[in-house]
């Protein structure tokens, strides 16, 4: 009976270490799209003021993209009218390190992966108008992150907090768009929106209240969207750490080595 019971116990605990393999493999794949989506996005961000303080041309610029191009991340800014053109661009490495960025404002055409690029942008940017289907909390923007991969059309739609000291998760998006960017999908990641305040000045003291919770509506796993998010306020919120609660799981975000754990609270409840 004594064996019994220790046989009976290894197979548990097996089945939990198997179990939680599963969970991290789950993530794996989470964390490398939110890891791009942030590259894309941070260089939106920096991208803007640079190129501002150094062009000079007499055409405004109607928007700009951003894609990969090697090892570096490079930012657009293209010219609005029938004959568009590249008025410029920011090209930053993995680190964006100011010192290793690089601006220029010689205009040129627009090749063919930036034409695709920005007839998404434009698309999306159409659709989110509609206040029916997509709305913002007070204080936020949307910012848009077209992306091309193989034959692949995406958009990715992040809420932003116009408000210093603001964090927003949630009321994301991804839309699908075919080969002639017509819509084929709109998923919703959250159903919530979580806002969580950080005093830039407060370092780690901040993970005290570095937490948000996920509602099961539109599933409990961690998206793409959030670990760009935790990624793009790593710098100003200072924070070490960060919490996401659902349901079932608990989800660990470790800023030092930019690692995601997931721990099931219990076995999920059977429909």
């Amino acid at each position: 009976m004594k064996n019994l019971f220790f046989t009976l116990l290894a197979l548990l605990m097996i089945s939990h270490v198997f179990a939680q393999e599963k969970l991290q493999d789950q993530v794996k794949p989470v964390i490398a799209e939110g890891k791009a989506i942030y590259k894309l996005e941070m260089a939106n961000r920096l991208g803007q003021k640079l190129f501002s303080a150094k062009y000079k041309g007499k055409d405004a610029a109607e928007g700009y993209v951003s894609y990969v191009e090697s090892d570096n991340i490079r930012l657009v800014f293209y010219s609005g009218g029938k004959d568009q053109k590249v008025l410029g661009s920011v090209l930053f490495d993995d680190s964006f390190d100011g010192e290793k960025t690089t601006v220029d404002v010689v205009e040129r055409s627009i090749n063919a992966q930036e034409a695709q690029l920005i007839k998404l942008r434009t698309s999306a940017l159409s659709l989110i108008q509609d206040v029916s289907t997509f709305t913002l909390p007070e204080n936020a923007t949307f910012s848009v992150i077209p992306m091309i991969s193989g034959h692949v059309n995406e958009v990715y739609v992040l809420t932003v907090s116009s408000k210093e000291g603001k964090v927003i998760f949630g009321n994301d998006f991804l839309l699908m768009f075919d080969g002639k960017l017509n819509l084929t999908e709109k998923k919703s990641f959250h159903r919530n929106i979580a806002s969580v305040s950080f005093d830039k000045d407060a370092g780690t003291a901040n993970d005290n209240g570095s937490t948000h919770v996920h509602l099961a509506e539109n599933g409990e796993m961690v998206s793409a969207t959030d670990i760009a998010t935790l990624l793009l306020y790593e710098k100003l919120t200072k924070w070490s750490q960060h919490t996401f609660i659902s349901e079932n799981y608990i989800f660990f975000w470790n800023y030092g080595t930019h690692d995601l754990q997931v721990i099931s609270k219990a076995a999920p409840k059977s429909k």
